[in-house]
């Protein structure tokens, strides 16, 4: 945060695209497909942070470059079953649902996860999977890193 230019917002609504985008404190709706549609942008959650439950799949296709970065609870509530960018959190919470969860992209907790979920199907299929997806690391990447160069003209 203290190497990057980022823009402090006070509502979801403010989300500007192409950008690190930071909220203090917890926001009081949850991320909407609308915020999403904003995309690309990584968002920083000084607080809690709950995804939007309609529809089913959260950023359906992946077709925003998104990531959000929570330093409370994620909470991913029991209806959703696919979650498509990067979601790294202190804590996740899954809701509790017959229904199993498929993350597309990355899904990071300081603390260990509890499965609360299940997948329809008894012990034969995951109830949380997660599919490793590196295109949201690489099209983000202009907001999650710093780029020094050092050079020097050779005669």
């Amino acid at each position: 945060k203290s190497r990057k230019e980022y823009k402090k917002i006070n509502t979801l609504d403010d989300l500007e695209s192409e950008a690190v985008n930071m909220i203090d404190g917890t926001p009081s709706s949850p991320v909407k497909q609308s915020h999403v549609a904003r995309g690309p942008f990584v968002l920083i959650v000084n607080g809690d942070l709950t995804l939007d439950i309609t529809p089913q799949k959260f950023n359906p296709n992946g077709n925003q470059n998104v990531a959000f970065i929570v330093t409370g609870t994620l909470h991913i509530p029991s209806v959703v079953d696919e979650i498509n960018g990067l979601f790294i959190a202190n804590n996740v919470v899954l809701g509790t649902s017959p229904t199993k969860l498929k993350v597309i992209g990355n899904l990071i907790s300081q603390t260990p996860i509890s499965i609360t979920r299940s997948n329809g199907v008894g012990n034969f299929a995951p109830a949380l999977f997660i599919k490793f997806e590196s295109k949201y690391y690489t099209a983000l990447l202009p907001y999650l890193t710093t780029a020094t160069y050092e050079w020097r003209q050779l005669q």
